[in-house]
């Protein structure tokens, strides 16, 4: 079995339950940030809404978040959100930290660069059948799609 960072080998298969959300960010710099510090804020309305589905699943299966940065063509990597959203604390370390407001924990599942090509084929019902990479901040995307989309995170080499 490996470690906990890399799921082991079957692991996304034996997900039963689970959300996903894909991440929007302006900056790449955002997400290292977010990888350091096992932290993330979205917009007002995004962190209600990744709020409301982490108090909903009441720690009954996980809320995982598919991150990528706007115009850069790949997704970076994959969370899972530990925590509600803190609408009273601020991390103050984001590019623009006055527009930022709240914060959760997260902590990573899978961090690598995943072109948008290897996700293009994932059509969102969620999302007027729109590929997955075509997504808004905060977009839902339904289990069978974010199955696959771990999947392909397990097994892709760079």
């Amino acid at each position: 079995e490996k470690d906990a960072t890399t799921m082991g080998d079957k692991l996304p298969s034996k997900i039963e339950n689970a959300q996903f959300f894909v991440i929007k960010s302006y900056s790449e710099e955002d997400v290292f940030k977010a990888v350091k510090h096992n932290l993330w804020c979205s917009t007002k309305e995004g962190n209600v809404k990744l709020h409301n589905a982490f108090v909903t699943a009441d720690n009954k299966y996980p809320i995982y978040l598919l991150f990528s940065v706007n115009s850069s063509g790949f997704f970076q990597g994959v969370a899972q959100m530990k925590s509600p959203v803190d609408f009273d604390k601020n991390f103050g370390g984001w590019g623009q930290s006055h527009k930022w407001k709240g914060q959760m924990k997260i902590s990573w599942v899978y961090i690598k660069d995943i072109p948008n090509r290897e996700l293009k084929h994932l059509k969102n019902d969620l999302n007027e059948g729109k590929p997955v990479p075509n997504s808004r901040d905060c977009q839902e995307v339904p289990l069978n799609l974010g199955v696959q989309v771990m999947d392909i995170f397990d097994k892709y080499r760079s």
